[in-house]
């Protein structure tokens, strides 16, 4: 059946900017880079918008399990909503209006057929989606015990995968506030003047193949070893170009991109299949020093010294020199050592949770091509 006439398919808007009272308000209001590395759900926005912004302005209220697919910029990013949202313009939502098409049978229907959907009758990509293209898509539906079947074998690996990243999520809110405690009304200095960490040299790796490219678009902020969203090394050699050695951390240089990688004692199948790009900085030290430096770098205070400091004509980003002034609390090596082994475990938690996920993504990939290749 054309997928058009089962579905409702919902536009976006974004109330004007300059006005004030449209802003800030309680409804979350969605943009492409608030899900495009999300498992299933739009958990949270970064902007929200007030009662008046969404009457007075083209975007509309979604229900949850509403499917939002990103139509501009980076395409065909698809996410289900764990709450009522609004959202902008580069979006479309879709929703089933029949009872014989579970909506979360057409969102893993959508996440598996979606680089088929993306791809013309002539071999082109597109790179953007209309309306209209939504009356050039197929799909077969099952009967509804089927979609149920479906539903429920790929939703159950889903919800171990979101049960590990609240778990992940609740030692991330642990360690922030043991760092923030460690490091309160410390006298501060020069990132340079820590003198424990190297800054990870770059070594041109262009004979190797097959392995996974990291780029800064491809993980999401505070992600340990997750090759979920990845691409292969095959697909960008020219710009992929750092080992992940053990015991480093990196963070993206461009402003406003605070994403970070620690790179612990992790096995060697994952730490052979790895290339960093060039949009990462990486650091180098002891294996528990590192993990105060990981919990350094992802602080506000260190990220907007960084923003701020950031130069470049048409990308704004760092330099050994912008990182090496920038301003962090007096933390000498001995305390860096013992809060590091301190919070080790933890650090290894989240390391095991985040291959577990690996490991259950690729399980789910793989229900996927089983159900609707």
């Amino acid at each position: 059946m054309i997928l058009s006439q089962l579905i409702e398919i919902i536009s976006g808007g974004t109330p004007k900017t300059d006005v004030k009272e449209y802003w800030n308000g309680n409804i979350p209001w969605i943009s492409i880079k608030d899900f495009v590395n999300t498992n299933r759900y739009i958990e949270n926005t970064e902007k929200y918008i007030t009662e008046l912004g969404l009457q007075k302005s083209a975007t509309n209220l979604l229900k949850i399990n509403d499917i939002i697919i990103s139509a501009r910029g980076t395409v065909g990013k698809t996410a289900l909503l764990r709450k009522e949202m609004a959202f902008n313009q580069s979006c479309y939502a879709l929703r089933s209006k029949t009872k014989e098409l579970y909506q979360l049978f057409l969102y893993y229907w959508l996440i598996s057929n979606i680089d088929k959907i993306l791809v013309s009758t002539h071999g082109a990509v597109f790179d953007t989606i209309t309306k209209d293209d939504f009356d050039r898509i197929n799909i077969n539906i099952p009967n509804l015990s089927t979609q149920q079947h479906i539903v429920d074998s790929i939703g159950s690996v889903d919800d171990a995968i979101e049960k590990n990243e609240e778990i992940i999520e609740k030692i991330y809110g642990y360690l922030i506030n043991k760092f923030n405690q460690l490091v309160y009304g410390r006298d501060v200095i020069n990132f340079s003047d820590l003198g424990y960490f190297n800054i990870v040299k770059s070594g041109i790796d262009t004979f190797e193949r097959n392995k996974t490219y990291i780029d800064t678009s491809s993980v999401s902020n505070k992600n340990i070893i997750d090759t979920s969203y990845n691409i292969t090394y095959d697909d960008r050699p020219s710009r992929a170009n750092m080992q992940p050695i053990p015991n480093t951390v990196w963070f993206a240089k461009l402003k406003d991109s605070p994403k970070f990688i620690i790179v612990k004692n992790v096995s060697k199948r994952i730490l052979n299949n790895y290339v960093f790009s060039t949009g990462f900085m990486g650091l180098e030290a002891d294996e528990y020093i590192i993990n105060y430096l990981y919990l350094l770098i992802l602080s506000d205070n260190f990220n907007n010294q960084k923003d701020a400091s950031s130069t470049g004509a048409t990308m704004m980003g760092i330099n050994n020199d912008i990182l090496y002034s920038i301003k962090v609390p007096n933390i000498v090596k001995d305390e860096a050592y013992s809060f590091g082994k301190d919070i080790d475990n933890f650090i290894e938690t989240i390391i095991s949770l985040q291959e577990k996920n690996y490991i259950l993504k690729s399980i789910k990939k793989n229900l996927l091509s089983k159900y609707f290749d």
